[in-house]
């Protein structure tokens, strides 16, 4: 007993026994403390929102524990809007509760995609054109022209729209193509003054089809608010009905004003 009262080592071996107790106490207690915090061998199982739209896999997660993050988006034709395309961890995984899975969606918002340029080519051509871009054909619309089988304009809900214009990707569009001339003959409308829109729906209500615009090279401003000031066939020709009708277009009122002093305007200028 003296050895443990009296000896010098045997302080020194009281004080490494008393740390090395400490020391285990204190690691017992952090690892305790680890234990809790990260909820050893407490696991979720992360279940499948492929397919599921945004706010079901939100709930589905949150079900589990978990919660959801959207790292991208891609769009996906055959796709629901909106819906989960890819996730990870991939579903079945183990993972601790409150994390994340991270999910790829299909876009919320349909792409758009330009109108190739199909007028003058023949439906059967212009069908194969918007199927290559994923467009298609809701209906064929035929009018009296002179150039049988060709298309003259697109409709897109109702709207005629130009090649160029951005529409949702698969869309169907009407196709209006020319049947050849008609039988029937008519009076060419009166079209001087007019701008290129009022003109071409003049000439369709009276069964013509206005054919190629040439511009003054002299004219400016905005080409919409152009003038026709020449149009061949003359007001009054009596042609068949599906025939075009070609007009010039300028911003000079003098022209339009030195046309009305003609009464051919295939002799004009």
């Amino acid at each position: 007993m003296g050895f443990w009262k009296d000896s010098y080592i045997a302080l020194i071996i009281k004080n490494i026994l008393i740390a090395l107790a400490i020391f285990l106490v204190l690691g017992w207690i952090t690892l305790f403390v680890i234990s809790k915090y990260t909820r050893h061998n407490v696991v979720e199982i992360v279940p499948d929102v492929h397919g599921m739209s945004i706010q079901d896999a939100v709930k589905t997660l949150k079900n589990n524990n978990l919660h959801i993050e959207i790292i991208d988006s891609m769009f996906v034709k055959n796709k629901p809007l909106g819906s989960v395309l890819e996730q990870t961890p991939v579903p079945g995984s183990q993972i601790k509760p409150e994390r994340p899975v991270y999910i790829v969606i299909n876009s919320v918002l349909v792409r758009k995609i330009p109108l190739p340029d199909i007028l003058e080519t023949s439906y059967r051509q212009a069908t194969a054109s918007l199927q290559s871009v994923g467009m298609s054909v809701q209906q064929i619309e035929y009018i009296d022209s002179e150039y049988k089988d060709l298309v003259l304009s697109i409709k897109y809900r109702g709207d005629e729209i130009r090649p160029g214009t951005r529409i949702p990707d698969g869309s169907a569009v009407i196709l209006v193509v020319g049947r050849g001339l008609s039988n029937l003959q008519s009076g060419v409308p009166y079209v001087k003054g007019m701008t290129l829109a009022q003109a071409s729906d003049v000439l369709k209500a009276a069964g013509f089809v206005l054919g190629a615009s040439e511009i003054d090279p002299h004219a400016h401003g905005n080409t919409s608010e152009f003038f026709i000031y020449r149009q061949r066939p003359a007001a009054g020709r009596i042609f068949p009905r599906g025939s075009h009708v070609d007009v010039w277009l300028t911003s000079d009122k003098t022209l339009l004003n030195a046309s009305k002093n003609t009464d051919n305007d295939e002799d004009f200028f």
